[in-house]
């Protein structure tokens, strides 16, 4: 993975202000990339919080993946993620041809393709006609994996830096009070923006509303 990360071409970043029961709290970006041959994409998310909120309620993030590029699931996850004092962290490999998954220290089986609650906002970016449906992920969650579905839960107009946009809400239809959750406002259009983006912490919600967008040739 730090291979793939050290050699990986950039193709979008996505820089976010965060937000902690409405206060201003840190930033945070999302950043997609493909690997030297271009065989597979390289996600990496980090959110930290700032120093007048670390004295309250640390907040960080850093997550990397390696993803099936046509697919988005998961080949390989570094995640660390701590939320005050809580902290988490897990290295997960995933052998699609065994289906044998190994995570930490343990060994164990798995039978569908596995998602992170991260990369399944650009599987959803990349699959935007499915939304007429529910869709089911398998997510990896507390050295377990679990069936998660998303689907639109509502339609909204909502003023962002100064522009009104029509957005597709997408949330869990499911086990809609679990830490893994998360919602994302899609701008309704060709690119399909997560302009907003919130999901639950020990204290309150984390919301990230999108700033600014880097791309490269």
């Amino acid at each position: 993975l730090l291979f793939s990360i050290c050699c990986a071409k950039e193709i979008e970043k996505l820089n976010y202000d965060v937000y902690f029961q409405k206060l201003k709290a840190g930033k945070a970006h999302l950043k997609l990339s493909e690997d030297a041959k271009g065989d597979n994409y390289i996600l990496n998310f980090e959110l930290r919080s700032n120093k007048y909120v670390d004295a309250i309620y640390k907040l960080r993030e850093n997550t990397s993946m390696i993803l099936n590029r046509e697919d988005l699931f998961i080949y390989e996850i570094k995640k660390y993620v701590r939320q005050g004092r809580k902290k988490r962290n897990y290295h997960g490999l995933f052998n699609y041809d065994s289906k044998i998954a190994h995570i930490n220290n343990m060994i164990t089986t798995f039978q569908k393709p596995i998602y992170d609650p991260i990369n399944i906002i650009y599987y959803i970016r990349n699959n935007f006609n499915l939304l007429g449906e529910d869709i089911i992920f398998s997510i990896i969650s507390r050295n377990a994996f679990k069936d998660v579905t998303m689907g639109v839960i509502a339609e909204e107009e909502i003023l962002f830096n100064n522009k009104i946009y029509e957005c597709i809400v997408v949330g869990p239809k499911t086990n809609k009070n679990n830490s893994d959750d998360i919602k994302i406002w899609f701008s309704k259009d060709s690119l399909a923006l997560p302009l907003v983006i919130e999901s639950k912490a020990k204290l309150g919600t984390i919301k990230m509303e999108l700033n600014s967008i880097d791309t490269y040739e």
